[in-house]
Formats: structure tokens, sequence, C-alpha cells
């Protein structure tokens, strides 16, 4: 789940960049086959395996978000009209179904998955945090800084390591160096 609350979305819908610049926070999400929902405030991109057709989704979620926070940190440097937010990421159980007339997807969260990546977002100050269960999950591909806002461990995001992106020149190392003997 990536939980973007735009504090000032209200004044901002009447504005017609600033409402570009909200529909592509939802393209981000679509983009990588994710299902976008608006509820007041924010705007909630799921990832689950049934749309994304993979079980992986929290890398992918944390790329999602960093996606936003460059579209929204790009709008605030060229625009007068500065909008507020912040992203939360979390990841937890869903009941999913797709409509197979409509082609959307329906969802109940259970216990706090969403609620709570609404929660994280709500704390974040133009930034993007992750829950602790993210942070798991995550931490030997994603390096992060502990953050505490209110009640919540929260994490924020410093880098991304790609593996992915040095596998080819690993691999060669590995054939350049591998011994005969």
């Amino acid at each position: 789940i990536v939980a973007v609350k735009i504090k000032n979305k209200q004044a901002l819908m009447k504005i017609g960049y600033c409402r570009e610049t909200l529909n592509s926070i939802s393209s981000a999400v679509t983009g990588s086959r994710g299902t976008v929902y608006n509820a007041n405030e924010f705007i909630i991109g799921i990832l689950a395996p049934s749309a994304t057709k993979t079980f992986k989704n929290e890398i992918n979620g944390i790329k999602v978000a960093q996606k936003i926070i460059s579209i929204l940190r790009e709008h605030n440097s060229k625009f007068k009209d500065k909008i507020s937010f912040g992203i939360g990421v979390h990841e937890g159980d869903l009941v999913v179904e797709i409509d197979k007339q409509t082609n959307r997807l329906k969802f109940t969260s259970l216990g706090n998955t969403i609620s709570l990546a609404r929660k994280i977002a709500e704390s974040a100050e133009s930034e993007f945090l992750i829950s602790q269960p993210m942070h798991k999950k995550t931490s030997p591909t994603v390096k992060t800084r502990k953050k505490v806002k209110g009640d919540l461990d929260v994490y924020e995001v410093t880098s991304i390591v790609d593996r992915e992106e040095n596998a080819e020149f690993i691999s060669r190392f590995k054939e350049r160096n591998q011994y005969s003997g």
C-alpha cells in the first residue's frame, strides 16, 4: 500500500496544473500495474499480486513512492502553488477480487493494513516513510533511517541498492577471477 496524503488537496483541485500533477501520481501507481483509490485527502495505491502478477511488491511499492516524491518535489520547485504532502508505505493483508465486468480491483483491508499506511502518510512531512514490517521485508535492499513519529516507529528511505543493475558486472568479475585449480 502506498498512501499519499495531499494536505491541501481541496484548494489544489481548482488549479489546472496542480490537478495534472495529482493525476501523474495516479499514473505512477498504474504504471506499476497498481490500482488507485481516492479517499478525501488521500490517494491510495494498491499493489496487489492479482494485479501486478508478482508476490514481490515491496520493492516495487518503494520505487513507486520514490517516483511520486520526485513528481511532487519537482512540482514544488517549479510552481508557486505548493503541494503539502506525506507518503506512507506499508504491507499487509487485503482480500482482493478483480471485477470481471469492469476489470476493476475490489478490496477489503484486513486488520490495519490501509489505516496504518494512511497514519504514516499523515505523520510524514514532505517525505516518504515506511512501516516496520515493510522495513523488515526490504532491509537487505533498502537503506533507511529510523524515525519516531508520535507512537509510530517508521523508517525514512535513504537509498535502494539495485542489485540487478550490478549483476552483469558481478558475474563477469566472478568469471575473470575463478581459479582453474
